[in-house]
């Protein structure tokens, strides 16, 4: 057995204390890092929790109610249009509108647009370009296509499980009962564009919005409108909808009645429906619109339901132009003007009796140039009925002959020519009625009396419109 000195048992205590000394300061100085790291951590959390509360609070107290509130629109139904005698013409129908919403398909929009083009026969591409772009402008859902066919709604409804996002609605849609009868007096609406939707936005108007685009749908836009609602409803973190916050009701559009007589409308429709022209009837009591018709016509139907590729082409294309409201547009207007010279001729003196008289001859002479009647052997004596009944072309080349230009084109324009009607339809023509100074003017010549002759019988630069001349002869009728 090894015996021990002091010394030796002396340096063992001593190497035992080191050893304890030395493993005490290094877990002191690990504790110490624990210690810093717990600090920091908490201190990093602190500088987190309070950039989000008191920094970013408003921000992030948006975001929560963008998450937690979802709105949609509740579309106004249209005001309906009516006729005198009591028939709807434009009024609204129940159709069936797809919508999806964005919030519940956020990581499949393509996987869902790409089932429901297959579901609706519609090409992938197509429906995906229209329903982003329709995305960056809707409030909440985003409307799809509207009118869907039961076919298309039993077809969504079974496979609805595998659909999320996407809802049918039952809303109003504008529906003209008579198509073509009233095209161009009603006119049509058709989708916004995005032109429009920036310029009318401010006035509550939405992409998926349709407006009116001409006749009486665009002119009275504003009261037959309405006001769209909205609806609120809370939405939990799994996209379920919940109670109704907030619903503002829509406000239905205002009904609107014409002064068109249906009947008189159908008849003149019917008797100008194979041709290419225009009638207008007017009231010669006040003046108000009876009847209004031109031809070739489209149902405004159409604009709504849509076109085929097909149709839309041979509409565009067609050289009957049937877009072309023929009753607001400008053409000389041949013998129905003559009844102006005539009224400028009496107020000028030139005539004072309906017994002066005129030999007709079949034609008139001025200077060396000889004015044609349209019956060569000519009429005879004419006074101012015969020349009416007649349309005598002498008898008013024989008044013009004496008229100066500008009396004329002012008898004109007293008779309201030369100007629109103020009935506010955009496509409406003023009209030319040619004077002196705008002759000498756009082509630097002087005016000839000669071609007063033939302005005389409706011929030369002279521009009417038949709903101009309507309303010459209504105020004579009065």
């Amino acid at each position: 057995m090894k015996n021990f000195s002091e010394n030796d048992f002396f340096i063992r205590d001593f190497l035992k204390t080191k050893q304890r000394i030395l493993k005490g300061l290094f877990w002191e100085k690990r504790l110490f890092w624990a210690k810093f790291l717990i600090i920091f951590s908490f201190v990093i959390l602190w500088l987190k929790f309070f950039y989000l509360q008191v920094i970013k609070y408003s921000y992030y107290l948006k975001k929560a109610k963008e998450r937690s509130v979802v709105s949609y629109i509740i579309r106004a139904p249209r005001g309906e249009i009516v006729t005198s005698d009591g028939v709807v013409v434009a009024t609204n129908r129940a159709v069936f509108q797809l919508y999806l919403d964005p919030e519940l398909i956020k990581d499949k929009e393509d996987e869902i647009l790409y089932k429901l083009s297959k579901i609706l026969g519609e090409e992938f591409g197509g429906l995906k370009e229209r329903y982003y772009l329709a995305k960056k402008t809707s409030l909440g859902r985003v409307l799809i296509k509207r009118n869907l066919s039961w076919d298309e709604v039993a077809k969504i409804m079974v496979r609805r499980y595998y659909l999320p996002g996407v809802k049918v609605e039952v809303e109003s849609e504008r529906f003209y009962p008579y198509g073509e009868i009233y095209f161009h007096l009603l006119g049509y609406i058709s989708k916004i564009t995005l032109e429009e939707y920036k310029n009318l936005k401010e006035e509550g108007y939405y992409m998926e919005d349709y407006i009116g685009k001409m006749g009486i749908e665009r002119a009275f836009e504003k009261i037959l409108k309405g006001k769209n609602g909205v609806i609120e409803i809370e939405r939990d973190a799994y996209g379920r909808l919940g109670k109704v916050i907030n619903r503002i009701a829509p406000i239905p559009g205002e009904d609107l009645i014409i002064t068109v007589n249906h009947s008189l409308q159908v008849k003149a429709y019917e008797l100008l429906k194979k041709k290419k022209g225009a009638i207008v009837a007017l009231s010669p009591q006040d003046g108000s619109i009876l009847a209004m018709v031109s031809t070739p016509s489209i149902d405004p139907q159409k604009f709504i339901d849509g076109f085929t590729e097909e149709e839309w082409e041979r509409i565009n294309s067609s050289p009957d132009k049937p877009f072309l409201n023929r009753a607001l547009q400008a053409y000389p207007p041949g013998s129905t003007y003559k009844i102006i010279t005539a009224i400028a001729a009496l107020k000028a003196g030139i005539i004072n009796s309906v017994n002066n008289s005129v030999f007709c001859p079949g034609y008139f002479r001025l200077g060396s140039r000889i004015f044609r009647c349209w019956e060569a052997k000519g009429h005879g004596t004419v006074n101012f009925i015969k020349g009416i009944a007649y349309s005598c072309d002498v008898f008013f080349y024989t008044l013009a002959s004496k008229l100066d230009i500008d009396y004329l084109a002012e008898v004109s324009k007293e008779m309201g020519l030369g100007k629109t009607t103020g009935l506010g339809w955009n496509e409406e023509k003023e009209g030319f009625i040619p004077n002196r100074a705008w002759k000498e003017k756009t082509f630097k010549e002087t005016w000839y009396q000669g071609e007063t002759v033939v302005m005389g019988i409706g011929q030369g630069y002279l521009l009417v419109t038949p709903l101009q001349m309507a309303r010459v002869y209504m105020a004579i009728a009065n």
